[in-house]
């Protein structure tokens, strides 16, 4: 058992100068969903914790200290409410919004909400690991437009528009029966008041036939914050080639998700050469520019070989090195693209946007 373990870990060992490199990038990840855990279990995001079961399933992927240790600086994480109780949606949606800033305010030696580009590149240079916010599903509104200004004055940066029901804006890629249909009327006001607030629109969850309406009608880039390639593994929750080159073609970023259920026919786990696939179709179909994290960490996933929690985020960084992408590539990966989407929807008219090449 001993020499099996040092196998292992052998397997996953970061060379130091890997370790540095990514230490010295901007590490940005799109969508995690750890704050449902301190509403339904009190999970303080503050203690380092332990894996206590192989691939460590559902949650307990992000914590401060092992945030720290994996070099993330930027994490993008998600109001959540459960549709399963199909009542006070709008008021459990505030309630789950003012939970998250309460913990950020405690935490804020650590942690510090983050509304742009410009404001998440200051955090990182004060130390802090920036949070920023968004919404996980229309339902929250109950077909609300103006409902929308609670969660724009708290701070949210980007807006998912479907989860895993239907609802007053859009169909979801899990409804299989309505996957061609189109936008709903109400889903159509909400793209362009997203717009208008410069809020990151969020096709994650989205039918095929809505995401075709929603980059008919777009204007600023868009993002896909956690998903999976069709062109690599063909299931209902994954983009497929067209959608891709739409994304990019708004100028947008895809975020790659690890849930193995959706990476592979394997239910329960995948290995980390099969993260790194869909990581190069979407390098290949969208190019450089539009590919980024979505790790959807703490979201009832579980994790890759290699990926069991934000702690792990170097080897991948390794890995994707040895496969032979250059540092401008990478920096791009691990953080650039996302910042220059985040700057360009979210940023404000004084902010004027200079594209630098990253090198």
């Amino acid at each position: 058992m001993t020499m099996m373990k040092s196998k292992i870990n052998d397997k996953y060992k970061v060379d130091p100068a890997v370790r540095k490199f990514h230490e010295e990038t901007i590490i940005a990840d799109l969508h995690a969903d750890t704050w449902m855990w301190e509403a339904f279990l009190g999970y303080n995001i503050r203690k380092r914790h332990t894996s206590f079961i192989p691939r460590n399933p559902f949650f307990n992927h992000i914590d401060i200290p092992r945030a720290r240790e994996g070099g993330l600086n930027i994490t993008g994480q998600g109001v959540v409410v459960n549709t399963l109780c199909k009542r006070n949606y709008l008021q459990r949606g505030k309630n789950m919004t003012e939970r998250i800033l309460r913990s950020i305010e405690l935490n804020s030696d650590e942690l510090e909400l983050v509304t742009s580009a410009t404001h998440a590149r200051e955090a990182v240079s004060r130390d802090k690991i920036g949070v920023f916010l968004g919404v996980e599903g229309a339902h929250i509104l109950e077909g609300k437009l103006e409902a929308l200004e609670y969660f724009n004055k708290q701070g949210i940066s980007y807006f998912t528009l479907g989860h895993f029901n239907e609802n007053e804006a859009v169909f979801t890629s899990n409804d299989l029966p309505n996957a061609a249909k189109s936008l709903k009327p109400f889903g159509r006001e909400l793209v362009r008041e997203l717009e208008k607030r410069k809020i990151m629109v969020d096709i994650a969850h989205v039918a095929p036939g809505c995401v075709r309406d929603i980059m008919e009608i777009v204007t600023r880039p868009v993002i896909a914050s956690h998903i999976g390639m069709k062109g690599v593994f063909e299931h209902w929750r994954n983009l497929d080639d067209w959608q891709l080159r739409a994304v990019a073609e708004s100028g947008g970023v895809i975020g790659i998700m690890f849930q193995p259920h959706f990476l592979t026919n394997k239910f329960w786990r995948c290995e980390l050469d099969t993260v790194v696939a869909h990581i190069e179709h979407c390098l290949e179909v969208a190019g450089e520019d539009h590919v980024a994290l979505g790790s959807d960490f703490d979201g009832l996933i579980t994790t890759p070989d290699g990926l069991t929690d934000v702690s792990k985020l170097p080897i991948l960084t390794q890995r994707l090195f040895r496969r032979g992408y250059s540092n401008r590539i990478l920096r791009k990966f691990l953080g650039e693209n996302f910042l220059r989407v985040f700057h360009q929807v979210c940023g404000s008219e004084e902010e004027a946007f200079e594209k630098k090449a990253v090198n």
